[in-house]
Order: C-alpha cells, then structure tokens, then sequence
C-alpha cells in the first residue's frame, strides 16, 4: 500500500485558516440577508407601482363553498381558501385592468407536450410549469 503524506501545518497556520474560513461563512450569510432584503424591496416596489396592496393573510381552517361555485371547475378544497379570494380582490384593485388567462389562450393542450414553434411576435408561449 502507498502513503498518503499529509502536511501538518504549524497551530498558528491552522488557526489563521479557520479564521478565513469562518469569516468567509459569516460573510456568506451577511450577504445572503443583504440579497433578500433587496428581493424584499423589490416586491413593495414593484406591487407599489401596480397599486395592488397586499391583504394581510390567514389561514382558515373551516370554510364554505357552494356547489354552484365548484360545477364544471376545480374541486380541490386548496384552491377554494378565502385568502385567494382577498389576493383577487387586492389585484382588481389595483392600477391595471385584470383578465382571465383563457382571454388570451386559443388552444390547451393536456399531457406530453407538441414541438412549440417560436415566433417573434404575438401572445409567448406558456408551458405548465409557468
């Protein structure tokens, strides 16, 4: 079998380089806190110039639907919570006219998806995972 040699570096060495190393860590999650402040603000801004302002929102656990409200739609209980509800309203509310999506999409198509032609031009193409 071979040796491996490793070099033992003097203790004032390896505590220097632990130093580095921590201060680099510490570094790390500053930034990390500088990133999502500004991701933070970006968000007030930008929900600031569309007008919309944000309802303060909880979780309710009992809630009623009326079956009307479910015929021919979803029927997950997640997408009937009241909170969506206020997130419309907040949005209806704001400075810009609201649309359904199916406004704008001629053709859906469910499963294994088609070869998208790109164009420059028009309504971009919108896959599920958007």
């Amino acid at each position: 079998m071979g040796e491996i040699k490793i070099p033992i570096l003097p203790l004032e060495k390896q505590e220097h380089i632990i130093k580095l190393i921590e201060n680099a860590y510490f570094k790390k999650e500053q930034n990390k806190e500088e990133a999502q402040k500004l991701l933070d603000s970006i968000d007030d801004y930008f929900l600031n110039e569309l007008g919309i302002k944000m309802p303060e929102l909880e979780d309710k656990m009992c809630f009623v639907i009326n079956a009307q409200k479910v015929k021919n739609k979803r029927i997950n209980p997640y997408y009937y919570q009241p909170k969506f509800k206020e997130l419309e309203k907040a949005l209806e509310k704001g400075n810009f006219k609201i649309e359904k999506l199916e406004n704008f999409i001629t053709k859906i198509h469910y499963g294994i998806s088609i070869k998208n032609i790109y164009v420059s031009d028009g309504i971009p193409i919108l896959r599920i995972l958007n």
